[in-house]
């Protein structure tokens, strides 16, 4: 097994990459069964809700969804060799009826979105039209299964939306719209009608655009920033409206902030994260963090390392090894460290993306902002503890269940001491999750032992329980930790973070001749029962 240092894993820093299923139903493999059930998370319920829906629909009680208020099922393909699909919307061939098209329809990328007329549901999206019951029936080659559905009257509905109160020209803000339906909190983006209109003259907005998302979410980008340049959010989800006034307007400063800052220094080589905010003339403020560039000047190249990740909403920031002329060797921090300097741009002039060069009366193009300059002291530091983010049950025990084929990033903290100088310690706890080794079972980080054992892990070698993100390049460290269940129900496995150290550390005792310190916590993950853990535009494979 390789292993990885924490403090240097710069190289290869390349575009982040996404894992995606296979295209074909079944990847080649005998289908036996097809299975039509709800997806109760895709409606946007709490995992508490979810849980409560589930367990009345395993009860026998109808799958209930709400009038004018579009639902998401999926459809289930069990193979000979035991896995299962989500084949909802992977085929043409599987086709889906209503009993009853007045109270319910049912896509088959055949009904134009509401919101939308150019664009069609996706595939077994539910559509409830009135009050009622109908069944849905879902044909494949020679297998047929169906589903009894409810739809409920609208009833008491409060529909929400989190959109920023200024935005910045040439910037995005994603609108959110959820609703409160019948005391539920409910997913409605595909549901929900979006208008944007000038305050003052009551005209469609030249100030902003939207666009849609093939799974129903909004982003609107501001274009046009001018004196009292102000528009309107109509946001109409059935025959309810909600409003909401909003400004384009200059930045009148770039904020830049480390997303967790305690006032102490950064360690050199544990990673963290940044974020960058605009703030206007009132006050008003627009997270920025995934629209700037993070940069460093170059003299300071040997005390900050920047990813510009653009996803996730931040970039990330690795300490390097200290002040300037240190030259470390692998494995090892030297110097004392000193202060770098964090920099970032946003480019406010949308004007180009305008179809004509002629702005409209009080409009003009914009310079680039420049982020006040934020200094980030960076000093050595010694991991003390190290500890999983995982609560511990009524036994003591820390064990994350995680639904099988579904995927989460629990996160690992330790305790760190900080060299100030002059023998002056700080204590801090840091996010250690993208620096720490992953090891699941019995796997070592000594390659003489893995050498060793290799011959009988292949005689042994079963099928994982788990898979996990390894810490590697900089590239993969914002997914690092993330972990998977891929075995069966019921099946656990260990899994231990473990923080390496090893060299001279400015301000520390110097370890023996090839000493190296190690801290480590484990946690036991155990597979549990899948509901659902796929946003619905994602096909999945449940294995």
């Amino acid at each position: 097994m390789t292993r990885y240092s924490p403090y240097f894993l710069m190289s290869g820093v390349c575009a982040l990459t996404l894992l995606a299923g296979c295209d074909a139903v079944g990847d080649g493999v005998a289908p036996t069964g097809l299975t039509f059930e709800p997806n109760f998370q895709a409606t946007g319920l709490t995992a508490r809700e979810a849980e409560e829906a589930q367990e009345a629909f395993e009860n026998g009680e109808p799958f209930r969804i709400t009038e004018c208020i579009p639902a998401q099922a999926r459809t289930v393909l069990e193979f000979d060799n035991g896995a299962r699909e989500n084949a909802t919307q992977r085929s043409e061939n599987i086709r889906y009826s209503s009993s009853d098209e007045s109270v319910l329809e049912v896509s088959n990328f055949d009904i134009p979105l509401t919101v939308n007329p150019d664009q069609p549901f996706p595939r077994g999206t539910l559509i409830p039209r009135s009050p009622g019951t109908a069944t849905v029936t879902v044909n494949f080659s020679n297998f047929e299964t169906s589903m009894e559905v409810e739809v409920q009257p609208l009833g008491e509905i409060e529909p929400f939306v989190d959109f920023p109160r200024a935005l910045a020209p040439n910037a995005f803000a994603e609108v959110v719209a959820n609703a409160e339906v019948n005391g539920q909190t409910l997913s409605v983006s595909n549901a929900a009608a979006l208008k944007l209109t000038d305050v003052n003259s009551g005209d469609p907005s030249e100030a902003v655009r939207s666009d849609r998302t093939a799974d129903g979410r909004v982003f609107v980008r501001g274009l046009l920033p001018a004196v009292d340049q102000q528009a309107e959010l109509d946001f109409a989800l059935c025959d309810r409206q909600f409003t909401q006034e909003f400004d384009v307007a200059e930045i009148s400063e770039l904020q830049l902030a480390r997303a967790e800052d305690d006032g102490e220094p950064a360690v050199i080589g544990f990673s963290e994260l940044l974020e960058a905010t605009a703030v206007f003339a009132d006050g008003s403020e627009q997270r920025l963090s995934e629209q700037v560039s993070f940069s460093r000047p170059e003299e300071e190249d040997n005390l900050l390392l920047l990813l510009n990740t653009q996803t996730r909403g931040n970039s990330l920031l690795l300490p390097l090894s200290g002040s300037e002329g240190d030259d470390p060797d692998e494995g090892e921090i030297s110097g004392t460290g000193g202060v770098g300097t964090l920099n970032a741009s946003f480019d406010q002039d949308a004007s180009s993306s305008l179809p004509t060069t002629e702005l409209p009366d009080g409009v003009t193009d914009l310079p680039e902002v420049e982020a006040t300059p934020l200094e980030i002291p960076v000093r050595p530091g010694r991991a003390a503890a190290l500890h999983w983010r995982v609560e511990a049950n009524d036994e003591g025990e820390r064990v994350l269940e995680l639904p099988q084929g579904c995927e989460t990033q629990p996160g690992v903290e330790a305790d760190i001491q900080i060299f100030r100088g002059s023998d002056d310690y700080v204590t801090v706890t840091r996010d250690v999750t993208r620096s720490v080794n992953y090891l699941v079972g019995d796997e070592s980080l000594d390659e003489e032992e893995d050498e060793a054992d290799t011959a009988q892990d292949e005689e042994e070698e079963s099928e994982p329980v788990i898979n996990v993100v390894r810490s590697g390049t900089l590239s993969s460290q914002l997914r690092a930790g993330t972990i998977t269940a891929v075995g069966e129900v019921g099946e656990e496995e260990r899994l231990r973070a473990v923080l390496v150290q090893s060299g001279t550390i400015p301000g520390f005792d110097e370890p023996a001749e090839g000493e190296e310190r190690r801290i480590e916590d484990e946690i036991l993950v155990r597979v549990v029962e899948r509901q659902d853990c796929a946003p619905f535009d994602d096909p999945g494979v449940l294995e």
